[in-house]
């Protein structure tokens, strides 16, 4: 925990807007981990990778893209902090009018800002980011769920099958802006969602726009809301610009990620973002499945998609070859993996509501018995449920008497093994 604060006050010193949590980096737990995502991700190349994390600030032009790209939350943006997004957009979009023109695709469209500086204004009515590489599934599945359920017109649209896409990524400028990584994340991050969203009936709810001006965008702009009523999205974007934060609570609270009680040697951590982004499918299930809170879901496929869909979580499974040597469990980041030990048996147990798909346990297992399946049980995320991937009863050994895990089928532990080669070995020598 000290260790985090001086790295926050070595950040606040370099006057950034992006807070570095070291701490919080797989690469320093274990310094075998190739995680590169942040720096691969970096439209500027102004991050450093060795046993950890480091950030040239004077190359940094603050888009964000690093908070999107990390799965472990070591950046957060001080100016666009996760709970105070999410509070603006859940007003932004509880402002839309009950009764709107004919949409052609969707209702809500983000933009961005870096492409756009010397070059044409943002569309009219658009939300506006840095880099829309920042985006996360938790806030566009946020701003669907706010639709759905603060807009029946908008549900009555989806019903009906009047409307392709809710949300609208404005990437017309993308291949032409000199930071073009931030689109190859944002089109990972939609098909992720799209397909989160498929899981409830419901197909292509994100849609981006790449070719064109926005002027042909699929959308029609949308009244500001009556004076009184809630911030406008010219509101949204000047308080955004100039870091004016006097935002609605919203019930996601917005603190940062602080390291749980140890795991074996090391802190574990659950990241805000995942715990939004549960809350958020949670009510996804209500909203757009009309279905009690605890009714169960569809299989989600996780393959499929552009490059490779990257899901912010993987379903986890162990084969015989695990020798349950705790590297897993130990260096999980966020206690996904857990081991059970007992008199009677060892337990291996998974919970992919905790899963950041951040990848140790792939590269750590020394006999590779660990694989991602192909098919995500939903329920157990959204229920944060435990399941035991692999489980193996213990044998007493047959001279002191000690349970232990008899691979071999001896009957015998290691400890008592070596001792009785040592005593084999000191006997002979002393014979002879």
């Amino acid at each position: 925990m000290f260790e985090n604060l001086i790295d926050k006050t070595l950040t606040n010193l370099n006057k950034s807007n992006i807070i570095l949590s070291t701490i919080q980096c797989i690469r320093k737990r274990y310094n075998g981990i190739e995680c590169k995502l942040c720096s691969e991700y970096c439209p500027v190349d102004c991050i450093k990778l060795g046993e950890t994390v480091e950030v040239d600030f004077e190359k940094c032009i603050e888009c964000g893209v690093c908070v999107n790209a990390c799965p472990t939350e070591v950046f957060i943006h001080k100016k666009l902090r996760n709970g105070k997004v999410m509070s603006r957009l859940k007003q932004y979009a509880e402002n839309l009018p009950p009764h709107s023109p004919t949409y052609k695709g969707g209702v809500f469209l983000f933009s961005c800002s870096m492409a756009r500086e010397d070059n044409e204004p943002a569309p009219p009515g658009s939300v506006v980011f840095p880099c829309l590489g920042f985006l996360t599934e938790a806030h566009l599945i946020g701003v669907v769920s706010y639709l759905l359920s603060s807009s029946p017109y908008f549900k009555g649209r989806i019903e009906e099958g009047l409307i392709k896409g809710g949300v609208i990524l404005d990437c017309t400028l993308c291949n032409e802006c000199e930071f073009e990584k931030g689109i190859k994340l944002i089109k990972k991050t939609a098909d992720s969602v799209n397909k989160l969203l498929s899981v409830f009936g419901k197909d292509e709810m994100i849609e981006i726009v790449e070719k064109g001006s926005w002027k042909n965008l699929p959308i029609a702009p949308c009244p500001l809301p009556p004076a009184g009523e809630g911030a406008s999205r010219r509101d949204f974007f000047s308080s955004m610009k100039n870091g004016t934060y006097k935002m609605l609570a919203d019930s996601i609270e917005d603190e940062e990620t602080v390291p749980d009680e140890p795991i074996g040697n090391l802190p574990s951590f659950l990241p805000k973002r995942r715990e939004m982004l549960i809350r958020l499918l949670q009510r996804m299930r209500v909203e757009m499945g009309d279905s009690p809170l605890n009714s169960p879901q569809p299989p989600l496929n996780l393959r499929g998609g552009e490059g490779g869909v990257r899901f912010p979580f993987i379903q986890l499974s162990i084969d015989d070859r695990c020798n349950f040597c705790d590297m897993c469990s130990t260096f999980c980041p966020t206690g996904a993996i857990e081991k059970i030990k007992t008199v009677d048996d060892i337990t291996i147990t998974f919970n992919i509501s905790k899963c950041v798909n951040c990848y140790p346990c792939y590269n750590l297992c020394p006999k590779n018995a660990m694989s991602s399946g192909d098919i995500a049980d939903i329920n157990g995320l959204l229920d944060d449920r435990r399941e035991t991937l692999i489980s193996r009863g213990m044998t007493e050994c047959i001279k002191c008497e000690m349970p232990f895990l008899d691979f071999e089928g001896k009957g015998v532990c290691r400890r008592c093994e070596k001792l009785s080669r040592f005593e084999e070995g000191y006997l002979s020598k002393v014979k002879s």
